[in-house]
């Protein structure tokens, strides 16, 4: 039985742990509000998901730094009518309606890695995924007003991903500026979120040594020994 070196043994299992762990992480918060509709305490538990080896903590704010805002977690109205992921402005027992993100409102996503974030799903204020407004994303920079003055930073959900965002930390802020837009429009939920994460250099180097690796001791022992 021919054995295969140890070296090209761990060069094969990063192989396999590369690819497992490229995998799409996906926060369903809609799934997550089902029949648990909550506000989210920002003490390190309640405020923390992960899946598929990616983490993120959530919290959230506003530009004026009015309120104590709070993530939330909306329900569905009913099966066409998803909730998933706004504020809570002020919480004082019951967040009553005021559940979105809405004009001015930011729910920022911390990602214990780098992730490279897409697709996105959300919906508008009335809980309808026709979101036609548009939001505001800053990467790994505080939010403030002079970062929202830029349309460069301006999403529509058209395609909201035309541009790659990769980062680890993500502060999306309901700032619709468009004309003719109706306040629930300003207004958006995040229902689903995809994040990917970014290999590191050396991992991906690795990656490339371990298949070369092993295409060589695949040729090694293919070819016939010379007596």
């Amino acid at each position: 039985m021919k054995k295969l070196p140890l070296v090209l043994l761990s060069a094969s299992l990063l192989v396999g742990g590369f690819q497992a762990t490229s995998q799409a992480a996906i926060f369903d918060f809609v799934a997550e509000a089902a029949g648990d509709e909550r506000t989210l305490l920002e003490d390190g538990a309640a405020n923390v998901f992960s899946n598929a080896g990616v983490t993120v903590t959530l919290t959230a704010n506003n530009l004026n730094g009015a309120g104590n805002p709070l993530p939330y977690l909306d329900d569905v109205i009913n099966p066409n009518l998803p909730g998933g992921l706004g504020v809570c402005q002020s919480f004082l027992g019951d967040c009553g309606s005021d559940d979105n993100i809405t004009q001015g409102e930011i729910i920022t996503l911390s990602f214990d890695q780098e992730v490279t974030l897409g697709p996105l799903r959300l919906s508008n204020g009335e809980h309808l995924p026709i979101f036609t407004g548009n939001f505001g994303i800053v990467i790994d920079d505080a939010p403030s007003l002079a970062n929202f003055s830029n349309l460069a930073n301006q999403y529509t959900p058209v395609d909201p991903f035309l541009t790659q965002l990769t980062g680890t930390v993500f502060h999306f802020v309901a700032n619709s500026t468009l004309s003719g837009v109706v306040s629930t429009d300003r207004q958006l939920y995040l229902n689903v979120v995809n994040a990917t994460p970014v290999p590191l250099p050396g991992v991906a180097v690795l990656f490339g040594t371990g298949v070369a690796a092993l295409g060589w001791w695949r040729r090694k022992m293919a070819s016939p020994t010379v007596a």
